[in-house]
């Protein structure tokens, strides 16, 4: 279990306020799609290891995600908008700020969706670093955490979150290994 791991629970705290956020988070501006695939919300710049907080809605509405850094962990958050609670689906484990070496640099944070809403993924200065297929209901992240089953109800994650570069090949990045 990574460092700070135990944090999830604070996170899940986090999230009770956050849904509420969430809920009324209107939908960001898109720039555009990238190949015609995706829609993408501009970059958003922030510090590593500072309490950052971005969502970004499907362009079908039907979905959302989000991430933040509590000052010490980065996580990333499916959310489904159709309940009248915005059900959070799955969380994924982004990093531990004590081990982000360049974490006194800025970073460039991005949410990007395929054009029909099934598929996002979170780019940190362009690299993926975890993605969610609502379709599948599966979340993908490079740490491979939460490992776990979640037992929650309407949670889906029956498997692991290990990484796939299947789970971005939408994207058109070509080799993101």
């Amino acid at each position: 279990m990574p460092a700070g791991a135990g944090s999830l629970r604070a996170c899940w705290n986090f999230v009770c306020r956050a849904v509420l956020i969430v809920s009324i988070v209107k939908k960001s501006s898109l720039v555009g799609s990238i190949r015609g695939k995706i829609a993408t919300m501009e970059g958003h710049t922030f510090q590593v290891g500072s309490d950052v907080f971005v969502a970004q809605d499907a362009p079908d509405g039907r979905h959302s995600a989000f991430f933040e850094d509590d000052g010490e962990t980065g996580y990333f958050y499916a959310v489904d908008l159709r309940p009248p609670d915005n059900t959070i689906l799955d969380a994924v484990h982004i990093y531990n700020v004590a081990n982000v070496v360049d974490r006194d640099r800025p970073s460039t944070l991005s949410i990007v969706w395929s054009e029909d809403g099934a598929k996002c993924a979170l780019l940190i200065n362009g690299y993926p670093h975890a993605a969610f297929d609502f379709a599948a209901k599966r979340g993908y992240c490079r740490t491979n955490f939460p490992n776990f089953p979640n037992k929650a109800e309407r949670s889906w994650a029956e498997s692991d979150h290990s990484w796939s570069d299947e789970a971005v090949a939408w994207l058109g990045l070509g080799g993101t290994s």
